[in-house]
């Protein structure tokens, strides 16, 4: 058996879309998931970091995101191949009885709840799934391996002065799927330690480099200085 700790926001609840659908609804707009690009997004208008701020000012919000396609099937599965899966997440500590309602009114039998105000690398845990290219580099400099669910603001992300893109390389313990049905046969080829079939859906991947454009350099500065 292995403990799986598995990230809330953006790999079990789709909380970006109600997010956007409350802004949309306050503010006349019409973003969707998919023009958000990377982490903490804002381009004058929209300021990701700022409107989860708002949606969690109000705990009810914390029962209101729409499951992410696939999950419960995919935990279901992790269970019945005898590991244990716990929640994690960085939601304010005052949203945890309500995220716990979310899991149990989802069908999301986890095997607990864990509120984080640091780096998920730090957790005890065999494999990570998660939706930030960030806290998946952490983890698995830790020797463990992990799950980096696709999502369009994990494509590409920043660091410093670079944008850094996630492309094939075989060889560390990263794995990236493409959605949830993926998810279960990659932690069992991990815990088995058999080799694993490259296809469209379940790719290693290793991290490269690329220099930013001016434009998003100026879009993302003050982010950079506080990334990784």
């Amino acid at each position: 058996m292995r403990s799986i700790i598995v990230d809330i926001d953006g790999v079990m609840a789709d909380s970006l879309s109600l997010l956007l659908q409350q802004f949309n609804q306050r503010t006349g707009s019409d973003y969707t998931p998919s023009e958000i690009k990377w982490y903490d997004f804002t381009d004058g208008t929209l300021d990701v970091s700022k409107e989860y701020g708002v949606l969690w000012a109000d705990p009810d919000n914390a029962l209101l995101p729409a499951m992410v396609f696939g999950c419960r099937s995919g935990i279901s599965t992790i269970q019945y191949h005898g590991h244990m899966v716990v929640a994690a997440t960085r939601r304010p500590p005052e949203l945890m009885n309500a995220t716990d309602r979310w899991l149990r009114n989802n069908f999301l039998f986890t095997s607990g709840l864990m509120h984080v105000d640091r780096a998920k690398d730090k957790l005890p845990g065999d494999l990570l799934v998660d939706d930030s290219p960030f806290e998946i580099e952490l983890w698995e400099r830790t020797g463990r391996p992990c799950i980096l669910l696709r999502q369009p603001w994990n494509e590409f992300y920043f660091s410093g002065y670079k944008q850094m893109r996630i492309v094939q390389a075989p060889g560390r313990d990263i794995f990236v799927v493409n959605s949830w049905t993926a998810i279960p046969t990659v932690i069992e080829h991990i815990s088995n330690g058999t080799p694993m079939r490259i296809d469209n859906d379940i790719t290693p991947k290793d991290i490269s480099k690329e220099i930013f454009s001016k434009r998003l350099v100026d879009q993302m500065m003050a982010y950079a200085r506080d990334d990784i």
